[in-house]
């Protein structure tokens, strides 16, 4: 496993190391910028968990999960993080305390779709992924763990970064490997594989993501994508079909296909073969890159109302990504949310000065076309645009 022993600055990362390393599939541990302060992450663990303290919900984002040893107890009630600790350094005494015999953890999964401010954060970061490696065609699964965690995985779907807030995790890679402790400040990128993750002393607390590599992942997901667009037309109501409880059999003794399922395999093929098939697979795309696959992303805020004189700037690290959509439109993406505006020399104006940078009113960058600022509140609803602190002060 590759050291690196240069210090980290805060933006800095060696992403053409880790690609080097992916490539080889050797895991590696570098320096990282600091992404999530503990005390932000604690407070959202807190604030997340206060709907569970009767139980666990189930079908939720983000998903809880609360483990003891190996066995996930379902209702943890007053084990999960709250207020009468007020570090995370606390809880995890506590934690270690009420549960002396096995290790206990908490697994958050999607923590960042509450969190819109983190997750632009990590989603910036990821770009370095992206421009080096691709965007993945699956979505990145994110997870904040607190507790003494501990995984075994043997997980070939997927690469994981794990990044650590609080304490150490050491991880080894496979049985009989080198075990490699990190610490915050740091970043261990591991290939898909044979592994152990476990968290040390009383604990500790650490964003993981899974980047997923599966070769078999696109086919998978265009399945997906189409099935969801054919399933409200063939079933408007949600209606579950049933079949017979005895397949038909033909005359040469083959099974013959239920009507219904037959009929769900025409309608599905003619969408694959229809026009609308690369328009959806061209929506999706360009949604999750410019997300760079972190999903789910943070709802939309509020269209805001922009007046002329308001000074706006893009969002930092934020990139309005652009496809055309049939005669006279283009598709505009930003932070996982896409948008369709008229082909224009205004709109493509717009576009190139929010890509420029820099504070500029409402008024020089939509004129007095009201279609612009509707598509310039909608990418501020996005927050991929934003007021300058200097007018949101001023009451903007």
């Amino acid at each position: 496993m590759d050291m690196a022993t240069a210090p980290a600055h805060a933006g800095a990362f060696d992403w053409d190391r880790l690609a080097a390393c992916h490539r080889a599939g050797r895991a590696v541990c570098l320096p990282a910028p600091p992404l999530w302060p503990i005390a932000s992450a604690y407070r959202l663990a807190i604030a997340i968990c206060r709907p569970s303290r009767a139980g666990i919900r189930f079908f939720s984002v983000p998903a809880l999960r609360f483990f003891a040893g190996d066995t996930e107890i379902r209702a943890p009630g007053a084990l999960l993080p709250d207020a009468r600790n007020a570090s995370a350094g606390a809880y995890l005494r506590r934690l270690a305390t009420e549960c002396p015999d096995a290790p206990a953890w908490l697994d958050i999964e999607s923590p960042l779709v509450v969190d819109p401010a983190t997750w632009r954060d990590v989603r910036g970061f990821l770009s370095g992924w992206c421009e080096r490696l691709g965007c993945p065609v699956r979505p990145v699964a994110s997870h904040l763990l607190l507790g003494r965690f501990r995984r075994s995985t043997n997980d070939r779907r997927a690469a994981t970064l794990l990044l650590p807030l609080l304490g150490q995790v050491a991880v080894t890679q496979s049985a009989g490997g080198d075990t490699q402790r990190v610490a915050p400040g740091q970043l261990l990128y591991r290939p898909p594989g044979e592994a152990v993750e476990v968290a040390e002393d009383v604990g500790g607390v650490a964003l993981r993501l899974d980047i997923p590599v599966q070769r078999t992942a696109s086919t998978r997901e265009l399945i997906a994508l189409f099935a969801s667009l054919v399933q409200p037309e063939r079933y408007p109501e949600g209606l579950v079909p049933y079949l017979p409880a005895t397949p038909a059999c033909a005359a040469d003794g083959a099974i013959v296909l239920p009507d219904a399922l037959a009929r769900d395999v025409e309608a599905l093929g003619d969408f694959a073969a229809g026009p609308n098939a690369e328009l959806a697979q061209r929506v999706q795309w360009i949604a999750r890159a410019s997300a760079c696959a972190l999903e789910p992303v943070p709802g939309c805020a509020e269209l805001p109302d922009l007046a002329p004189d308001d000074r706006i700037r893009s969002a930092p690290g934020t990139r309005i990504l652009e496809l055309p959509a049939g005669e006279g439109m283009r598709l505009w993406a930003i932070n996982g949310h896409t948008l369709a505006v008229e082909a224009t020399p205004g709109s493509r104006r717009l576009r190139e000065a929010l890509m420029r940078g820099g504070s500029s009113t409402v008024a020089a960058l939509c004129g007095s076309e009201p279609v612009l600022r509707d598509a310039l509140a909608q990418l501020c609803a996005a927050r991929g645009v934003e007021w300058t602190a200097a007018d949101r002060a001023g009451g903007a």
